[in-house]
């Protein structure tokens, strides 16, 4: 009885597994969508996976059933363990990042297990019919929750996702819906009850009106694909018996390509959803490219698995800098497909061109088989899953993948498998036996069960202590966002305990610390011990984060930007800052921000030429940097050097002729400079900003500065009391207001523009 439980507990396992995972979300962490289907995923894989190896020990024999596929598989276990060990970040590439965690080692350990699973556990054509259908199925679900979302029947709540549970953005939940789109009119190609054909017209005609309404261009195009596939590689033989269906998918196609060309005729879009943030197609290849050309080993094995985010650094090309989202990291590529180049190189390619080879002639083979032989309905079966795996496969170029389409991804490539090992048994599945009572086997298959199973305890060990990590880490940043720093510091700090190798829990720990400090330092009675305290907690936890992860850039530019922040407490760290900003420039030589930052540094440590050289280069990198062209002529001013100052400001006039901060530093320098139609030029400006801002005082201040400079004292007083009314207590402004009327004033330091 025991040893029954144990074989129907693998294929429960997937089904529920396959229905429930486009649709699992827990509130309890930060990230509510992704992380639990990790951890759902490795629940259900694990129990599967442990019940049938403990059912093979019971009964002491263990039987494994092998494909085509396995060597690739095993080459891209292989490739990925190898590329994880010469990673630029280990950790991640192991376990995964929180910004890309569907993929690592770890994770591509338990797809592929998932594989093995189905493998060795489905052996029907009801069994492999039943799991495509779940798994459409589940993503179905996910779009009823949409259209719940739509009309307001779900509430907006923290603990809910904001549109759909399946993926996190609506781009790659609507790449997904192509599964249940393709399996609804490839089902309906099948003989089936009445209840049946509804309940698949039902999915189908769901997958397809929500791809609609969320209207990407990308989707339309995508869905027209998988339809078209549907149609030239499953329909050729039955177009007779079932040409209605054949009508309505082409019918369906054609919307897709129409809506796709005439963006205008779109109607099913009920409300706006929220823009999406991604890497352009072309910058992605870019990245890859240049990550695959960066010695012979990266070319080979990638920068590792989850390390998108290092190769974006390291080869982000200089013309993103011209992009509007040019301040931004991205860890995450436009396609998978070019992640995977990127982080896995071209070995980590190969298994994947094998596996489309391989399902590819198995689907033309069963095309060419006829069709009055006795497994005509097994060989549909193999073609209609054969078509899903594809269309997964074209979603590798349409976006990254998520935890949903990773197992749809292998648990479609296992049902092919399956569904032509049906037709073809003795070409399909070659068995392994072994008998643990075997004197040749006994000892080392009863020494590989124990070692197995106690990995699988202790990896299941590590990874609660790391869930049990995300929760404490999400209850304190909502301390953090209620202004509870001291709470938050020691949730976040204990979140670090449970797992020491998250460099994103230090980064935050860090900036928590550093609010803390600035929030004391504002008190009435500031308490200076705590205050020090924090800093210096902010600095070493900074630390940390470039000693777990020394080739990330982020956690470089933290550190410096900490150092930057505690010169005025130790004139040292000034040094620090720049040697922190120097590593950072290594990592992500394109970035203009960190030269920018290093520039202002080697400014004050008096070393004008490299902070010259630093300065040039921002503005090099990024051409309509304002606040690059503001700080180069702070600096040519300070060098005695006002005509750099002007012409480095009016080279960049074409970029911040909108902007009210660049126009009032461009009006001072007018000012400061005096030559010419300077003054015209800055009062010029400066009306026209205070036409537009009658209360900003920086423009008022320079302009009664001008007036006092062309002896118009009553105008220049009039600002200057304006100024003073919106910035009561400016010694400066007092000061400027008691000479130009005439009474005594202490003497006059340079005008601080406001904070």
């Amino acid at each position: 009885m025991f040893i029954r439980i144990l074989s129907i507990i693998p294929r429960w396992s997937l089904y529920v597994l396959l229905l429930i995972i486009p649709i699992f979300f827990l509130p309890f962490t930060s990230e509510i969508v992704e992380l639990p289907k990790q951890y759902l995923m490795y629940a259900l894989v694990g129990i599967g996976f442990l019940a049938w190896l403990l059912r093979g020990f019971l009964e002491r024999k263990i039987e494994i059933r092998r494909t085509p596929a396995d060597l690739a598989l095993l080459m891209l276990w292989v490739v990925a363990l190898i590329s994880s060990i010469f990673s630029k970040d280990r950790t991640v590439s192991f376990f995964g990042s929180y910004d890309q965690l569907t993929f690592g080692f770890i994770p591509l350990t338990f797809y592929l297990l998932l594989y093995f699973l189905i493998i060795q556990s489905v052996d029907n054509k009801k069994q492999i019919a039943r799991l495509v259908r779940l798994l459409a199925w589940g993503i179905t679900l996910g779009a009823i929750y949409f259209w719940l979302k739509v009309i307001g029947a779900v509430p907006v709540h923290p603990f809910l996702p904001q549109w759909n549970p399946a993926a996190l953005t609506q781009g790659r939940f609507g790449i997904l819906l192509a599964i249940p789109l393709a399996a609804g009119f490839l089902g309906l190609m099948d003989a089936g009850g009445r209840r049946a054909k509804i309940g698949l017209g039902i999915m189908a005609a769901i997958a397809y009106i929500t791809m609609l309404a969320i209207g990407h261009t990308a989707i339309l195009i995508f869905g027209a694909v998988a339809l078209a596939a549907a149609v030239i590689l499953a329909t050729g033989e039955k177009s007779q018996e079932r040409p209605a269906v054949i009508s309505v998918m082409l019918t369906a196609l054609l919307i897709f390509v129409l809506l796709a060309i005439f963006k205008g005729l779109r109607f099913l879009t009920l409300t706006v959803l929220p823009a999406e943030v991604s890497l352009a197609q072309l910058t992605s290849f870019k990245i890859a490219g240049g990550t695959i050309m960066d010695g012979i080993g990266r070319a080979l094995i990638g920068s590792g698995p989850g390390t998108f985010a290092h190769a974006f650094s390291a080869f982000r090309p200089e013309s993103f800098n011209l992009n509007l989202l040019w301040s931004l990291r991205f860890s995450a590529p436009f396609s998978e497909a070019s992640g995977l180049l990127a982080t896995l190189g071209i070995l980590g390619l190969l298994p994947f061109l094998f596996l489309v080879l391989t399902v590819g002639s198995m689907i033309f083979s069963g095309r060419s088989a006829p069709r009055s032989n006795a497994g005509s309905q097994n060989t549909d079966l193999v073609r209609h899953s054969g078509i899903l795996w594809l269309i997964v496969v074209f979603a590798l170029f349409a976006v990254p993948f998520t935890t949903a389409l990773w197992v749809a991804f292998f648990s479609a490539l296992a049902l092919t498998m399956a569904a032509f090992g049906l037709t073809r048994p003795s070409e399909t599945f070659k068995k392994w036996n072994i008998a643990y009572d075997s004197t040749r086997y006994a000892i080392g298959a009863s020494f590989c069960t124990l070692a197995l199973l106690a990995a699988f305890l202790t990896l299941g060990v590590y990874l609660g202590r790391f869930y049990a990590g995300e929760i404490a880490f999400a209850r304190g940043l909502s301390q953090g966002a209620r202004r509870e720093y001291d709470l938050a510091i020691d949730t976040v700090a204990r979140a670090a305990g449970r797992n020491p190798e998250s460099v994103r829990y230090y980064l935050t720990l860090t900036r928590l610390q550093f609010q803390s400090a600035t929030e004391a330092s504002r008190q009435e009675k500031p308490d200076a011990d705590k205050v020090g305290a924090r800093i210096v907690g902010a600095v070493q936890t900074a630390r940390r984060a470039t000693e777990l992860a020394p080739n990330s850039a982020a956690a470089w530019e933290q550190l410096g930007t900490m150092y930057a922040q505690v010169i005025a407490l130790a004139p040292e760290a000034r040094q620090w800052a720049v040697d922190a900003f120097s590593r950072a420039i290594e990592l992500e030589p394109s970035n203009p921000v960190l030269y920018l930052w290093r520039g202002q540094l080697q400014s004050a440590m008096q070393k004008p030429e490299e902070a010259r050289r630093d300065l040039e280069r921002a503005i090099e990198l990024k051409p309509n940097y304002l606040e690059a062209h503001i700080v180069m002529a702070v600096f040519l001013e300070a060098e005695g050097n006002r005509d750099g100052a002007v012409q480095i400001l009016e080279r960049a006039l074409p970029y911040g002729s909108g902007n009210m901060e660049f126009l009032v530093q461009l009006a001072r320098a007018y000012v400061n400079r005096d030559k010419d139609d300077d003054r015209a030029n800055a009062e010029r400006i400066l009306n026209a900003l205070l036409a537009r801002n009658p209360d900003y005082a920086n423009a008022r201040f320079i302009r009664g500065t001008l007036y006092e400079k062309q002896g118009k004292s009553a105008e220049a007083v009039a600002d200057f009391r304006k100024v003073e009314e919106l910035n009561p207590g400016n010694a400066e402004v007092k000061a400027k207001i008691q000479t130009l009327t005439g009474q005594l004033a202490p003497p006059i330091s340079p005008p601080q523009s406001e904070e």
